[in-house]
């Protein structure tokens, strides 16, 4: 996952990141990361882990698509507080935002195809 810093005078400063996967509205594993800067015009790529297994409620209908699936529909849920300076004042925010990804699943014990990059929305 990368963060950019488009910014051409500001540093941003991220605190408290925190990152859930989640599908079909349940969350399947969190990830805490240490805080970290990105410069001016910059970016910083951050390597969240999620693992272990979590059993997801389904209907009859969502285990069926998900048999004849060839993707994991999953959402990344980002929630963090960053500050900045302008001059001498010091800014602080807390945001939330939502990534999209389709997932591709293996098949045979074979691993997944490579998922295509997604910009992220503010939640």
């Amino acid at each position: 996952m990368t963060v950019e810093n488009p910014n051409k005078w500001n540093d941003f400063h991220y605190e408290n990141f925190g990152a859930v996967a989640s599908y079909k509205n349940q969350d399947l594993s969190n990830s805490s990361l240490a805080p970290f800067r990105v410069g001016n015009k910059n970016s910083f790529v951050l390597t969240p882990s999620f693992e272990g297994q979590r059993l997801v409620a389904l209907s009859n209908d969502e285990v069926s698509n998900f048999r004849n699936s060839t993707v994991f529909d999953i959402v990344l849920k980002l929630y963090f507080k960053y500050w900045t300076k302008i001059g001498a004042v010091k800014i602080n925010k807390e945001l939330q935002m939502a990534c999209y990804f389709e997932v591709p699943l293996s098949s045979g014990g074979k691993s997944g195809e490579k998922f295509d990059s997604t910009k992220c929305d503010k939640a």
